[in-house]
């Protein structure tokens, strides 16, 4: 058996007649029933049933055809994996803005030493699973909570909490941040990159009395950090980020967790 063979187990079976799996082999008839013939023939069973109106599978056919199935598509990732290698086809990852630290770092440094092409496209939370779910990205760093078509594997890769950063200005002297400090003049993303996130933060300010004011909103994490180190407001980071002129404090609870 070999997967020329088992390829057209699969048509004939699809087709319900020789005549037209043929056609849609791109070979003549005879050829496809001698191709039957054989694999029925070092099998030792017979597959299909023939009739006057057609062929169907026996309970043999039955039991060979997911395997056949699965052996072809075997097969034909196996041909796309080497023309990969060659070609060096990149695999593709996603990486919201708040997941740039954390796993990524140590993940591309092991491909790289294992000779893998990443290409690295930063996205929103919602873009992403929009592009994982039509086979646009191989592979996504989202920022929960988000709801995942069912298709996808979800894996949490992290435990780094959402924390505040707020300008260190703010902050001298005093060894807790109010959360009032934030709600004055807060940077948040855009609603529409990340909902359910979105209306937790604003949901954690209203379980404490406050209405928080958004002075901006801005969708990547790097030009908000520089706004909170310019002292135009405060926002929510990943416990990893600390850069200059910004002071990420543990002591107002977190509103989530990132990954």
């Amino acid at each position: 058996m070999d997967i020329h063979r088992f390829r057209h187990i699969i048509v004939v079976a699809e087709e319900g007649n020789f005549a037209r799996a043929a056609a849609r082999l791109g070979m003549a008839q005879p050829p496809l029933s001698q191709s039957i013939q054989r694999s029925e023939r070092d099998l030792g069973v017979r597959l299909f049933n023939r009739t006057r109106r057609g062929v169907n599978l026996t309970a043999a056919g039955q039991a060979l055809l997911p395997e056949a199935r699965a052996a072809v598509a075997a097969a034909t990732r196996a041909a796309e994996l080497a023309r990969a290698a060659v070609s060096r086809h990149p695999v593709r990852i996603g990486v919201a803005s708040p997941c740039l630290w954390g796993p990524l770092p140590d993940l591309l440094r092991l491909a790289h030493k294992g000779g893998i092409h990443i290409e690295v496209i930063e996205a929103s939370t919602n873009e992403q699973l929009r592009a994982l779910a039509h086979g646009r990205l191989d592979l996504g760093f989202l920022s929960p909570p988000f709801d995942a078509p069912a298709r996808l594997q979800v894996i949490d890769v992290s435990t780094d909490p959402l924390i505040a950063a707020v300008p260190k200005n703010l902050v001298a002297g005093r060894d807790a941040v109010p959360l009032s400090l934030l709600a004055d003049r807060l940077i948040l993303f855009p609603q529409q990159h990340g909902p359910s996130l979105y209306t937790k933060i604003l949901h954690y300010f209203s379980t404490h009395g406050l209405r928080p004011t958004i002075v901006q909103e801005v969708s990547d994490l790097m030009p908000t950090l520089v706004l909170v180190a310019a002292g135009l407001g405060s926002t929510f980071v990943p416990s990893a980020i600390g850069p200059p002129s910004v002071t990420a404090r543990c002591d107002v609870s977190s509103p989530g967790r990132g990954r």
